[in-house]
């Protein structure tokens, strides 16, 4: 019974809004017998070494099954998921958006109608449902230590160079949002300014970071030019 829950696949179709992120693996973490609250491991950055601090703060709590993840935004509509690499475009005010549909760039994410260019692209993964369940885990099931006490203060830095996003694609095969992530400086952003990383415990980028690569992402996580 117990290799059973640990390998159960759910199907689950949600109206007419069926998409390939049906079946969800349930990892280990998902099972009852899982420690309610886990510290959580990660690695030392390779770009940006990372500075101890009193306010690490993050733990796993376990506490949202995979398919009740899968049922909020942006998630709910995916039927498909990429992560990508490019490199930062210093003035991002010149990059308006495709003259045509096969222009060329050289840096930068570009989507325009629901389309990605791939041109300005280094690399490009399509994330199985194992990964997405790992992402829907640390979004939403790494939080704070109950005892912790959190503070108004706005993350991050004032500079933003994103050089990795993730993408969400609906069921026609067109992109209807995007979460931009900036790891040098620390900081997130969507196309429709709804995603988030969820609760800002101080290595939920770290982890996110280290997802990206263990997906096959190298640039902007591991290596700049």
């Amino acid at each position: 019974m117990r290799a059973f829950l640990t390998i159960l696949f759910l199907l689950c179709f949600i109206g007419s809004r069926a998409s390939i992120i049906t079946v969800v693996a349930i990892s280990k973490s998902d099972t009852i017998k899982s420690k309610r609250h886990k510290s959580i491991k990660y690695k030392p950055r390779v770009m940006y070494p990372y500075v101890a601090t009193p306010d690490d703060d993050c733990v796993f709590t376990n506490k949202l099954p995979a398919l009740q993840r899968l049922r909020y935004y942006p998630f709910s509509k995916a039927a498909k998921l990429v992560v990508v690499s490019y490199k930062w475009a210093v003035n991002r005010d010149n990059l308006a958006g495709a003259t045509t549909p096969d222009s060329v760039y050289f840096s930068d994410l570009h989507v325009e109608n629901g389309k990605l260019n791939y041109t300005s692209l280094i690399e490009i993964k399509t994330l199985n449902v194992e990964q997405i369940a790992e992402l829907t885990n640390i979004i939403y099931n790494t939080d704070y230590k109950h005892n912790h006490k959190r503070n108004g203060a706005t993350p991050g830095h004032n500079c933003y160079s994103p050089r990795n996003a993730i993408i969400f694609y609906d069921k026609t095969g067109k992109i209807y949002d995007y979460l931009e992530i900036c790891f040098e400086c620390q900081k997130t952003t969507s196309l429709s300014e709804k995603i988030t990383i969820g609760t800002n415990c101080t290595q939920k980028l770290d982890l996110m970071r280290n997802f990206l690569i263990s997906a096959g992402i190298k640039y902007g996580t591991t290596k700049i030019d």
